[in-house]
């Protein structure tokens, strides 16, 4: 099995991974100090399979969504830069810092990240590090946290009531 823990080299995050590794994990952590002041919740593998992408959630000390990218190798941060929006993109004057997200796909080289907070699916070009497009979710979707994309269809997984629910969304035109 593997993980992703980001922050395995000190703390919490350095236990956690030497307790996965003693069970007979295969390594796979994000070495970096990036956790101490920005948290990730969802991640996504890169299309050309050379790393992975994560999108930080605001928080106290750091009030910007930052896209980062890890390299497969040497499971080292590559990139990072502060997530772009065009501003008409986003409803009712929201700031792209207030969207906290928690389950993200890669498709077509784009990432898919869903904002449970405004149940939005936002579309990011990782080359230009910008939001390109956003679409409202339907509203019965709860508490998604994990999402994979399947032919045309878009599998998230939600918690409502102290059940997992899985739901099935076919995938928009122009993704």
């Amino acid at each position: 099995m593997r993980a992703v823990i980001t922050g395995a080299t000190s703390g919490i995050g350095k236990e956690l991974a030497l307790q996965l590794l003693a069970k007979g994990w295969e390594r796979w952590f994000v070495l970096t100090d990036r956790a101490r002041s920005a948290y990730v919740v969802a991640l996504a593998a890169s299309s050309d399979n050379t790393g992975y992408y994560m999108v930080s959630v605001p928080n106290r000390v750091s009030k910007r969504l930052v896209l980062m990218k890890v390299d497969a190798v040497d499971h080292k941060l590559s990139e990072e830069a502060y997530l772009k929006v065009d501003a008409a993109l986003l409803k009712d004057g929201r700031n792209i810092n207030d969207y906290y997200v928690t389950g993200m796909t890669m498709h077509n080289g784009k990432l898919l990240a869903y904002s449970m907070q405004y149940n939005t699916m936002l579309v990011i070009d990782p080359a230009i590090k910008r939001v390109v497009n956003a679409f409202a979710m339907p509203s019965e979707i709860k508490k998604a946290h994990s999402m994979t994309i399947k032919d045309n269809s878009i599998f998230m997984l939600g918690r409502e009531d102290n059940k997992d629910i899985v739901y099935e969304l076919t995938l928009p035109e122009g993704i």
